[in-house]
Order: structure tokens, then C-alpha cells, then sequence
């Protein structure tokens, strides 16, 4: 037996423990902490319902009588503020565990008797980090790769067959299905795999003969055209879903065996909303992206849980003893309705559906407990959810999926409805272009509360096909007309959009995950400000953090979650950031607190700050040099040398890559044209500039010896890089000789006092450039008109400025001991060399200091205070 082995079924031994003392005292026996260190704890004295125990650094235990735990986490953030430094948080009932690691941000959500299966999770405990094996893959995962496996093998095997991925498509929705039916015993009671395993030949050429039979007979078990063996098996038929005739040409030997395979594995225990988006992902790669990742129901409930959930369970911790009430919350849940208008194969209904019958099922719990009976007459149907899906087979998995989640949910209660399968023709989802249909028509709201979530497609502004420039021009076209511009707008902001216009002046509410470029950079003027004056605003975020995919290879995107609702119903405003939930009075579109948008400011700093600008534009190759290039010239016209200048864009300065340029003043001009190869090259600028279709580039040709600007220092400049890794904590900022002339690929601040190089190198500036400029996939997008003229800081005194001086000397000291590396090695996250790290911590102390005495404690209060310092700098 291996160590593993032997700790789970160490662990297996404590999971029917009743006292949850002493569970998690087992817990910590099993993961080998010290009895010593567990005395210490003082357990019997310390332990209380809802109160915090566990081991500093390492586990953080909760044991709470709360119905849900994904809301009683939520609660956990609001009045910790979490300042534990836990790298596990266990949460548990008497029923379920929630478990989540605040390094690797993952959750683990099972059941107290299930708990030993997932004893990797807890390894960190022991200084050991789980691997994902592929042995121990899940049955989700296992199933997904199969099944996407035969749709790739037949479309190739049928790849002569005219129009064979249309045909594939619905067979293998009908096959999907009968996988799902057929492992709970509605359709064959569990015959599919004797059925294929005897009545089909190996070579599997007589195999898609034998699958139409059992479609037709689940439409007609009498039609005549059907083998008895068939017929025989069939538990339930006349299912509209199989009502017309779909056949697949050829399987062989491989494909027989993978329907084999397929069918051998335990579906009872797969989950359909896991298993359709895994299917989408492998077999459709195409489709791969934000709006078609799998979310977790952890995820998933970080948009159900602000937006309706946790206040129906408030409700109902509320309502605990009195029927009547309990009551009230049963009709109000059956009075809501759910609608994701990009809904993919249906996870986010699927799981939203899932939740919402499990509340279901505990309030009656309660009702019975305290009432004796239960009024079932009030239950979730699947009626109460909506999706739109341009996908036909992602629409058809997600139709399956909700009938399956509902069968399994109802297993026990067995009503008759479940048993109707052709609901799966007539349900809500429809399959269409969200975005051409009235969304008051595909799910009205007139009756009850509409939540409209999901994750709809993102596309950037510069990536969009041009059916979805179409797309996004028609959405916003009332706004278009009212001067909006739509020029940086992504292809998301539509589904927020429309979402407010369907929500205004009702109830209802939406949220969203996206991309976190909706809340930064120039789209937060144009975009928020439409939808605040549809009489909605944020209600809840969560600000930026790595959204997982429980795919393949589990990868991970930067995502938001932004909440709204309508005005006029009065709502508490939370912000999540990092696990710690803040109540704020409003909620702005750069998810902080206030209300402040940032605008442009093209003139000049609203702080004072010296002119920033972008650099030299050349507008003219020629104009440019390699080093081979220059030696060449020197070596045949040494007198060259004095029209010679080194220039630095965002790529040579971070890199320390040797460009030059020529730099010809005007009363050189003369000088310059006696050197052949000078001459050629401004005579060849000067041609390309006159074949430009840019009129402005015809006015340049008249001094094509000359850059479009000809700005340079007197003593030295201050080079930013438009462009930096987000992976960096500083901006890379530094001085060049006024012998080095800088291009528009970086931004310039000419002859800069130190103070002004501390103020742009700081902590503060990377935050505020990072929320209000936006990014370039994972870069950082610098402007100088946004995130540096926009840029708050108070009035400093001379000494402040002098203090500051001192930390940049110090910063670029260190700089100057690592002088044969480059910037970007100097400022790589992992290599960054203490020394360096430590100065830019000075500097950071010091710049801090001069907001707010004592400094800040995180991101959320350094943004409060730049935004509340914008304000007033901008009179607002």
C-alpha cells in the first residue's frame, strides 16, 4: 500500500464522524500535524459554531449551520475583511465541505461522506503540492475526450459524404442523450451497450443500421420496420426528439469500439453541464474562448450568488420556524426566472437550475420538519429558464442537460414530468444570434423577476469580423447617433447593452463575467455611461482573478464579474477583491468604489506634471539605421558622424537593442546632401512619403531629411514604454543621453526632474495606469492622456520631492550594480534582484506617505484615494 493509499483511507475512516470537532482534530492527525501544535490550538475551548480555528499560514477551519456554503463564505468575507494568511479555508455543515486554496485559487465542493476521494486537495498541509494525473482523470473528463473522439473519427471516416458534419451533428445529439437515458433506466433500462455488443458485427459496418432502428423505435416501438431484439428492450417511446429519420453512413471497427467504450462508463455519475462544455472545447476548438469555458459552480456562483441567491438563503435562515414564510420563499423562487442569452451548452442554466432546486428542496425539508407536510405545488421547472445559443449543437446539449440535471434532482420524489422527454422540443432554448432578437420576446417580463446571466462572446474591438462590427453598429445605433463612439468597443459590450435596456425600471437584474477590458482604459467613457443612463448601475463585482477551465488543461483567462440593477429599487453595493467583500455606497465602471469616470485629458496634467509626449515618429524607414548600417557610413564618410544619433523605441530601450537614426537639422541640410548614401536615403524618404495615401505625409516630403517631430533634450529625457508586461510590478522608466533621440514608440518627458521619474516608477502609477488605460492582450497599454494627465497626486512640498529624489538615486543605483542587464531581465518578476525590489519598496513607502500618513494596506484603498483625489483635482 502506498502512503497515498493509506491517507485516504485514513481519512475514509473519519468521514461518517458525526462531531465535527472531532473531524477536523482527524483531519489534522491524518495530514500528519503535530500533536503538540493541535493541543496548542485549545481546541475544546475554541471551538464554536461559526467561529474561525486552524493552524496560522497553513488551514483555516469554519463549521457553520448554514443551509449553503458558497453563501456563508460570502458572509465570511464581509466580516473578516480576511487578513488570515490561511493557505486553505475548509468550510463544513453536517452535510458538505467547501474547501478553497488561496494559492492555486481553486474550490473543492463534496459531500462529508464523499470528503476521502479529494484527499490531494490537502496535501499543501504536509508542504506537498497535488499533480494532476492523468489516471485519475474524472469521469467527466474521461467521457468528454471519448465522445469528442468519435465525433472527429466519423467526420473523418465520412469525409467523402456530402454534408456529413450537418448529419453528424444530430446523431450524435440523439446519441448523447440516449447515453444519459439509458444509464437511469428511462429509455432501456441499461441495454444500450448488450444491444450493440450482440447485434452488431465487429467491423462495425452493420453498427449506424442497428442505432437508427433503436431511434426509430424510441419515436414508434411498433413501427414494423424494427427488429423485436430492438423493440423488446424499449421502455418508453413516442419521444417527439427522435420523430425524424437522421442516419450516419459508416463506423468501423475503431468507432464500434469507442461507442463501446463510451457506453461502458458509469454515466450516472457524469454531470451534463461538465460535460457538454468539455465536449464543445475538444470537438469544436474553433469555439474555444471566454464565452465558451467551462465555469465551476464556484464560479458560477459568483454571479448567482450577489445577484439573487445569498438573499433568498437570508431569507430563509430567516424564515426557519415559521411556515408561512417558508412558504413565501418556495412562491418566490418558482416566480423567477433565469435567462442567459449566450448560453453556450448550457452550463451557467444548468447549474443556476441545480441551486435553485436544491433551496427548493431544502426549504420543504424544513416545511415537513416543522409543519408535518409540505405544499408541493411550488416547485423550480425547467419552464423558468431561457437561453439563446447560435451553435446548434451546443443549443441541443444544453436542452438535454437541463432534462438530465431535473431527472437526477427529482430522482427521488419521481414526479411524472420528469418522465417527459418530448419536452426536450419545446423547452426555452432557442438557437439564434442573441443579438437579433428581442430579448422581452424569447423570455417576457411581465411576470416575476428575470436574472439574465452568462458569459457572452468577447471579441476585441480590433479583432471583430466584420459581421460583428455589423452587429455592434445596429446594437448601439440610437447611441451612435447621440455621438458615442464605437471604435473601441468589444464585441461584449453589446450583451451588457441590451441587458440594461431589458432591466431598466424593473426588478429584474443581470451580471456577467467578462474580460476586464469593459472596466479599463478608453471603453469606460464611452461604453458605461450609455448604460448608466438606461436607470441602472453596478450593484456588485468582483474585480479581476484568474478564471479556470475545467477542460482539458485546466487553463486559465483574467475575467471580471459585474452585476447591475435598476436605480429606482434601493440594493447593497458589494465589491469582492480578493476574497474580501467591501459594502460601498456606489460602485464605479473601474469596479472601485465611487462613481468617477475618467476622461482624456489631452491639454495637459491635472496634477502639474511636466508635459509627457510620444516620441519622434520617422515616417520613413530610411531614415533609420542598424548598428552594421551606421559602421558602414562612418567607415566610408567618417564626417557622417555628427548626423548620427542613437533612438530608443518601447523594444530597443527595454531591451537594450543598438538602433540609430539619422538627425539632421535644417541648416545641416546642405552639409548632409554632400554624402552620397545620406542623400540617397532622404531622396528615397522623400518618394515613399509622396506615394502615401496620407495627405499629411505629402506636406512631409518637403524635409524629408527630418523625423515628423524633431523634439529632443537639452540635458536628458525620460523614456516610458508605451507598452509593458503585465507580469511586472514597475513600469521600466529611465533616462537617455540628449544624444539618444526617443521614437513614438515610447513617450518622452523632456529634461525631467528625478521626483517626476519616482512618481511614474511608483506603485501607485502602475495601479492607476493599469485600472483606467487598459490592456493589449497581456500587456499594459501606457497613454499619456489618460493614465499620466489623468494621473492624481497631491501637492507636494519640496522636502517630499527632495525625499523622493533620494529613493530614485537609490533605484537607479541598484539599476547600475546589475548595468549588464537589460531592463527587462532586471525587471522579470521572478529574477528581479533584491536590491532593486527593496529601492522600488522605499520609493513606494515614500510616494505613499504623501496620499496618506501610514501608507495603504491594498489596491482597493490606494484606488479610493486616487479616485476621491481625482474628484477633487477635477472639481466634481
Amino acid at each position: 500500500m502506498t502512503e497515498y493509499e493509506a491517507l485516504q483511507l485514513d481519512i475514509k475512516s473519519i468521514c461518517a464522524e458525526e462531531n465535527p470537532l472531532e473531524f477536523f482534530c482527524g483531519i489534522l492527525r491524518c495530514y500528519k500535524i503535530p500533536k503538540a501544535t493541535i493541543m496548542r490550538l485549545n481546541l475544546q475551548e475554541n471551538f464554536k459554531v461559526d467561529n474561525e480555528i486552524g493552524i496560522s499560514n497553513k488551514l483555516s477551519f469554519i463549521f457553520t449551520t448554514s443551509e449553503n456554503l458558497y453563501t456563508k463564505f460570502d458572509s465570511l468575507k464581509r466580516i473578516r475583511q480576511r487578513k488570515s494568511s490561511a493557505r486553505i479555508i475548509m468550510l463544513m455543515n453536517q452535510r458538505d465541505i467547501l474547501v478553497y486554496d488561496t494559492v492555486l485559487e481553486e474550490w473543492l465542493a463534496v459531500s462529508r461522506i464523499e470528503f476521502y476521494k479529494q484527499y490531494d486537495f490537502f496535501l499543501p498541509l504536509m508542504g506537498r503540492e497535488k499533480s494532476v494525473l492523468n489516471d485519475r482523470k474524472t469521469v467527466n473528463v474521461r467521457i468528454g475526450e471519448k465522445f469528442a473522439q468519435l465525433y472527429n473519427e466519423l467526420l473523418i471516416l465520412n469525409s467523402g459524404e456530402t454534408g456529413e458534419e450537418e448529419k453528424l451533428r444530430p446523431f450524435l445529439v440523439r446519441l448523447l442523450f440516449c447515453f444519459f437515458a439509458d444509464s437511469f433506466g428511462i429509455i432501456m433500462n441499461g441495454s444500450l451497450h448488450q444491444l450493440i455488443t450482440m447485434y452488431s458485427k465487429q467491423d462495425g459496418s452493420d453498427l449506424s443500421k442497428l442505432i437508427n432502428h433503436i431511434f426509430l423505435s424510441l419515436y414508434n416501438k411498433t413501427d414494423n420496420t424494427v427488429p423485436e431484439y430492438v423493440t423488446d428492450v424499449i421502455v418508453t417511446d413516442n419521444i417527439s426528439f427522435f420523430a425524424t429519420r437522421e442516419e450516419v453512413s459508416t463506423f468501423d471497427a475503431s468507432t464500434r469500439k469507442l461507442l463501446l467504450d463510451i457506453c461502458e462508463m458509469d454515466w450516472s455519475e457524469v454531470e451534463p453541464d461538465v460535460l457538454g462544455s468539455l465536449i464543445q472545447t475538444i470537438a469544436f476548438p474553433e469555439m474555444a474562448g471566454v464565452a465558451y469555458n467551462y465555469t465551476s459552480t464556484a464560479n458560477v456562483y459568483k454571479v448567482i450568488g450577489p445577484l439573487f441567491l445569498n438573499d433568498l438563503y437570508d431569507k430563509f435562515e430567516k424564515a426557519k420556524g415559521n411556515a408561512e414564510k417558508c412558504k413565501e420563499i418556495l412562491r418566490e423562487i418558482t416566480c423567477i426566472k433565469v435567462f442567459d442569452p449566450a448560453c453556450g451548452t448550457g452550463n451557467f442554466l444548468m447549474i443556476t437550475f441545480r441551486e435553485l432546486k436544491l433551496l427548493e428542496r431544502r426549504v420543504k425539508t424544513h416545511l415537513r420538519e416543522i409543519n408535518g407536510e409540505c405544499d408541493s405545488k411550488y416547485d423550480v421547472e425547467i419552464s423558468q429558464f431561457y437561453g439563446i445559443e447560435l451553435n446548434p449543437l451546443a443549443c441541443d446539449i444544453a436542452k438535454i442537460g437541463l432534462y438530465f440535471i431535473n431527472y437526477k434532482m427529482s430522482m427521488d420524489e419521481e414526479p411524472e414530468s420528469i418522465r417527459d422527454l418530448n419536452w426536450l422540443g419545446t423547452n426555452n432554448v432557442i438557437q439564434g444570434i442573441a443579438t437579433e432578437y428581442e430579448w422581452d420576446k424569447v423570455c417576457p417580463k411581465d411576470q416575476g423577476t428575470v436574472y439574465i446571466i452568462g458569459n457572452p462572446s468577447y471579441r476585441g474591438a480590433r479583432k471583430q469580423t466584420d459581421i460583428q462590427k455589423r452587429i455592434v453598429k445596429t446594437v448601439f445605433k440610437e447611441e451612435i447617433e447621440r455621438v458615442m463612439k464605437i471604435g473601441d468597443i468589444d464585441f461584449a459590450a453589446c450583451w451588457f447593452y441590451l441587458a440594461a435596456k431589458y432591466i431598466s425600471g424593473t426588478n429584474s437584474g443581470f451580471a456577467f463575467v467578462t474580460t476586464n477590458s469593459l472596466t479599463q482604459g478608453v471603453q469606460v467613457p464611452e461604453l458605461w455611461p450609455v448604460i448608466f443612463n438606461k436607470g441602472v448601475e453596478i450593484s456588485f463585482a468582483h474585480t479581476a482573478f484568474k478564471w479556470k477551465n475545467d477542460g482539458q488543461n485546466n487553463t486559465a483567462v483574467t475575467v471580471v464579474i459585474v452585476g447591475c440593477r435598476s436605480v429606482c429599487f434601493v440594493h447593497e453595493k458589494t465589491i469582492f477583491n480578493n476574497n474580501i467583500a467591501y459594502d460601498v455606497e456606489k460602485i464605479s465602471p473601474y469596479l472601485t468604489a465611487g462613481d468617477v469616470i475618467v476622461h482624456k485629458e489631452n491639454r495637459a496634467s491635472i496634477s502639474g506634471l511636466p508635459a509627457m509626449v510620444k516620441g519622434n515618429m520617422p515616417y520613413g524607414k530610411e531614415l533609420l539605421l542598424t548598428p552594421t548600417e551606421k559602421d558602414e557610413i562612418l567607415t566610408i564618410y567618417p564626417e557622417a558622424a555628427k548626423f548620427l544619433k542613437r533612438v530608443v523605441g518601447s523594444e530597443e530601450f527595454i531591451h537594450n537593442i543598438e538602433r540609430w537614426c539619422l538627425w539632421i537639422k535644417d541648416n545641416d541640410l546642405n552639409d548632409a546632401l554632400s554624402i552620397p548614401v545620406i542623400a540617397e536615403r532622404i531622396e528615397n524618404v522623400k518618394q515613399a512619403r509622396l506615394a502615401s495615401t496620407d495627405k499629411s505625409a505629402h506636406k512631409l516630403a518637403g524635409r524629408a531629411h527630418q523625423f515628423r517631430e524633431t523634439n529632443e533634450a537639452r540635458k536628458y529625457t525620460l523614456v516610458i514604454p508605451s507598452v509593458s508586461s503585465e507580469k511586472r510590478k514597475y513600469f521600466q522608466v529611465g533616462y537617455v543621453s540628449r544624444n539618444t533621440i526617443v521614437t513614438n514608440l515610447s513617450f518622452a518627458i523632456y529634461d525631467a526632474d528625478p521626483w517626476v521619474f519616482g512618481l511614474i516608477a511608483s506603485r501607485m502609477h502602475n495601479l492607476w495606469v493599469r485600472t483606467v488605460c487598459g490592456g493589449l492582450e497581456t500587456r499594459i497599454r501606457y497613454s499619456n492622456v489618460i493614465g499620466y494627465n489623468t494621473f492624481p497626486i497631491p501637492v507636494l512640498s519640496a522636502e517630499q520631492k527632495n525625499n523622493i529624489r533620494e529613493c530614485v538615486f537609490g533605484v537607479i543605483m541598484e539599476r547600475e550594480k546589475e548595468s549588464e542587464r537589460t531592463l527587462a531581465e532586471l525587471y522579470d518578476p521572478d529574477e528581479m534582484p533584491e536590491g532593486l525590489l527593496y529601492a522600488h519598496k522605499i520609493l513606494d513607502s515614500t510616494i505613499e506617505n504623501c496620499y496618506r500618513e501610514g501608507g495603504f494596506y491594498t489596491n482597493q484603498e490606494r484606488l479610493d484615494c486616487m479616485f476621491e483625489l481625482y474628484k477633487q483635482l477635477k472639481g466634481e
